[in-house]
């Protein structure tokens, strides 16, 4: 699907405390160069506060296993990659977490979309109310769920 995209992303440190959050609008682009511009948007806002060494997780399996080498790099995302690869040290990791573990960065995505430009966010009271309400239950450890309804 084409349409409206965007990315958002939390950098946290070990305890989960926020250090900054993003969300920006991406334009037309589909869900997979959604994702990996967001994460390349991550790490250089890393990079920009000197942090040398994050664990990155995304909810994009596709994306995460193209950066580890398990999977070929598809051609669509091949300039995002090569940018990533070039930002990102022996320091880095990348691991997959489920759309669960993801809610903030989700609600951040959405925000990003509906905004039309990139916002950047340096404490957690000036994350938008539902990212707020979202980093806050997680830091807490409470569990996320998801629910659809069925017809």
């Amino acid at each position: 699907m084409v349409g409206g995209s965007g990315g958002g992303g939390v950098i946290r440190d070990s305890r989960g405390k926020l250090i900054i959050a993003f969300a920006d609008s991406f334009g037309s682009l589909d869900s997979l160069q959604a994702e990996a511009r967001a994460l390349l948007l991550g790490l250089q806002l890393g990079y920009s506060l000197g942090i040398s060494q994050m664990f990155v997780e995304s909810d994009c399996l596709v994306l995460v296993n193209c950066l580890k080498g398990v999977w070929g790099v598809l051609a669509v995302i091949w300039p995002v990659v090569r940018a990533v690869r070039l930002v990102t040290s022996a320091g880095h990791q990348f691991g997959h977490c489920y759309w669960e573990g993801n809610m903030v960065a989700d609600s951040l995505a959405t925000f990003g979309v509906e905004c039309g430009s990139r916002s950047i966010f340096m404490s957690a009271s000036q994350l938008p109310l539902r990212s707020r309400g979202l980093l806050s239950l997680d830091m807490q450890n409470f569990c996320s769920f998801r629910f659809s309804l069925r017809m």
